[in-house]
């Protein structure tokens, strides 16, 4: 808003009439100065605030990214797992058929099932960890 005050102070120093003595024009053109002095200040903070709102935007991303991150490795992690607990939880009739998951009959097979589990557990944190995710 202090552009079209800036337009009419120009415009009434540059006034060649005789209208204004010469105590006005100084006044004027000081005036002027302190114009050109405060829209060069209004830009700069205009300035200043679009990069406080860029890094502040940039700081939500990158927080936002961290999270995705965590959530993306807990699904992954728990995705193979759950495959293996879909496939060791069907009902199967063990019973005269040897390829119905023999393994359902082994006397640790829970015991078995749970070591699978964080052995899956294990290699992919190793993972993470090993390319840097975690």
């Amino acid at each position: 808003r202090v552009w079209p005050l800036r337009e009419i102070v120009s415009a009434l120093v540059r006034d060649d009439s005789d209208r204004l003595d010469v105590v006005a024009e100084q006044h004027l053109r000081d005036c002027f100065d302190h114009v050109a002095v405060l829209v060069d200040t209004v830009d700069s903070q205009r300035d200043l605030v679009a990069g406080l709102a860029e890094a502040h935007v940039a700081g939500v991303s990158n927080h936002m990214n961290q999270v995705m991150k965590l959530l993306t490795i807990i699904a992954t992690t728990f995705i193979p797992l759950s495959f293996l607990a879909g496939v060791f939880g069907m009902n199967f009739v063990r019973e005269g058929r040897p390829w119905n998951m023999p393994e359902l009959g082994l006397p640790y097979g829970y015991l078995l099932f749970w070591g699978l589990c964080l052995v899956v557990v294990g290699v992919m944190v190793w993972v993470f960890r090993r390319n840097r995710w975690l």
